[in-house]
């Protein structure tokens, strides 16, 4: 009842209008089979799916009568509070084998949708384009063969130009017409063990229903289209990357333990893969998907391993396992190496806050020592630190005209250097001290003669709080405050 009552909410009706979107049928669907929908492509977030298919805003029963299909999605959904309550009332369920044995066999009409392509799918969402990841997706054609559930393809025109924001500002998505068209079923003869041969054979003829209803209805709904609907699979079965977690707010790599699991084993929900060694403690990673571990990248005790690198593949079958002993990391799609570059160039971000070999160069040119400096812009230090007092403009000027800042003599405030003394200024023909001399080399830090030591390993504790203690000198702000009194002649403190 209260199911019922949250699908049918006005709420609904508008989101569906605000695209606005549409539910086409084209054939008729018997309430007395079950059916197993396959919803394409998957877009972003499968807007077209929750609302025509996990809600009444569409007249989904009245157009199919009998029929009560469940959507499907990730089982990580159900654990945020709210969200999970939302789909649960709807009537959603996690897309694991047994939700499906369940539902398909709970009665006629029990139906469910589910969205093949996934997340790999979802990284060829571009406007106008139905690049679809399924020929590698037996899992669904398995699960429709076992119960004897007549296959339905659909496809949903316009779900790849859903956006993040209204059309170039706002938090809405972007307003363009979504069509959701329905296809004819595929009848399905139930067999307990289907074979291979047996399950290709079903999911060409899936294949080619989809390629008829989408030329059938593709002048009619995407005659500004920029593609034709293609399959984009590659050579490998369908598999997942798992990729190193992010396990707390501040880790940004981590150290790899004992796997808990090796390969060929079966992996269900919430088992225990491998533990990782975060930068605050020691944590179990649990899977939250099912499949059979084929491959493991990064071997139990490497350290420094970054946030979202591939240390895994699971496949869905474990027939499979044995086509990924060759699998390497040179074999993932750009879209499946696409987190790890997210992540190193996060991490190079951080690294570019400290100053570059070349910034470093610039740097050291123009400093100067007191004997070169004929003009009241420098101010050395007592430990023989210079400071040059000089506008933005003048040292941008100086630099493209190859001056050497220190050279010139300011005439603004306080002997400040202007763009005006760059310009006015003349270069002597000989050549500045500072090009002659040689760039100094730091010392090597080598132990003394007959001094014998031993190179301790850094534990991930101490390199956090290294890191922890360098951020809190280079990221805030410090102020050296010199206090003189009697009883000291001088205290240094720092605020």
């Amino acid at each position: 009842m209260w199911s019922r009552w949250l699908r049918k909410l006005s709420y609904w009706r508008w989101l569906a209008d605000y695209f606005p979107m549409q539910l086409v049928k084209t054939s008729e669907l018997d309430p007395r089979k079950n059916y197993v929908f396959g919803y394409h492509p998957h877009g972003i977030i499968s807007l077209g799916a929750f609302t025509c298919f996990g809600t009444e805003a569409r007249d989904f029963s009245k157009l199919f009568p009998g029929i009560n299909v469940r959507v499907l999605t990730l089982t990580t959904n159900f654990f945020m509070p709210l969200f999970r309550d939302l789909l649960l009332n709807l009537g959603f369920c996690s897309v694991t084998r047994r939700s499906c044995e369940n539902i398909l066999s709970s009665g006629p009409g029990n139906s469910i949708l589910i969205v093949p392509g996934g997340a790999a799918e979802s990284l060829y969402a571009f406007p106008g384009v139905y690049d679809l990841v399924l020929k590698k997706r037996l899992g669904f054609i398995k699960v429709a063969v076992r119960h004897g559930a007549s296959l339905v393809p659909v496809i949903a025109f316009g779900e790849n130009g859903r956006g993040v924001f209204q059309y170039s500002y706002g938090i809405l998505p972007h307003r363009r017409h979504l069509t959701v068209c329905v296809g004819e079923p595929i009848e399905v003869e139930k067999l307990e063990n289907p074979t291979s041969e047996q399950l290709l054979s079903y999911q060409k003829k899936y294949l080619d229903g989809l390629e008829n209803l989408f030329n059938k209805q593709k002048e009619l709904y995407a005659p500004n289209r920029k593609g034709e609907l293609t399959f984009c699979d590659h050579d490998f079965p369908t598999h997942s990357v798992l990729t190193m977690p992010a396990l707390s707010p501040t880790m940004t790599q981590g150290a790899l333990g004992t796997w808990h699991k090796k390969i060929g084993d079966e992996i269900v929900p919430g088992d225990v893969l491998v533990e990782i060694e975060t930068d605050k403690a020691q944590m179990d990673f649990e899977c939250q998907e099912e499949g059979f571990l084929a491959k493991i990248f990064i071997e139990g005790g490497t350290k420094d391993v970054p946030v979202n690198k591939p240390i895994g593949i699971l496949c869905e079958s474990k027939d499979d396992v044995a086509a990924f002993e060759s699998f390497t990391l040179d074999n993932l799609s750009p879209a499946e190496g696409s987190k790890e570059s997210e992540s190193s160039k996060k991490n190079e971000g951080q690294k570019k806050e400290q100053p570059s070999p070349k910034e470093k160069e610039t740097l050291s040119k123009d400093s100067v020592t007191k004997e070169d400096s004929e003009g009241d812009n420098v101010e050395v230090g007592k430990k023989g630190s210079v400071r040059i007092f000089a506008s933005p403009a003048a040292k941008a000027l100086a630099a493209e005209k190859g001056y050497e800042i220190s050279a010139i003599k300011g005439t603004g405030p306080d002997g400040r250097i202007v763009k005006a003394d760059v310009e006015s200024y003349k270069p002597s023909s000989t050549p500045q001290k500072a090009k002659e001399a040689p760039t100094a080399k730091a010392p090597s830090a080598k132990a003394p003669a007959g001094v014998s030591y031993q190179d301790v390993p850094i534990s991930n504790l101490r390199r956090v709080i290294a890191q922890r203690l360098s951020e809190s000198k280079v990221r805030t702000l410090n102020i050296v405050v010199l206090l003189k009194s009697f009883k000291s002649p001088q205290f240094l403190t720092t605020i």
